[in-house]
């Protein structure tokens, strides 16, 4: 696995927990959460166009 493909599965498993946070009322929570899934997809992007690898 390589480390865009990695940052992929990293977001998948973060998106659950965002919902959760948002259905309890931590919607701070639930803000980080969500960011942290945004970078992950802004961080795979950069570094599979840097390396030139397939995700």
């Amino acid at each position: 696995m390589n480390l865009p493909n990695f940052l992929t599965l990293i977001r998948f498993i973060l998106i659950p927990f965002c919902g959760y946070a948002l259905y309890t009322d931590r919607f701070l929570l639930a803000g980080i959460l969500f960011v942290a899934a945004c970078l992950t997809d802004l961080l795979d992007g950069y570094v599979a166009r840097k390396y030139d690898m397939i995700t």
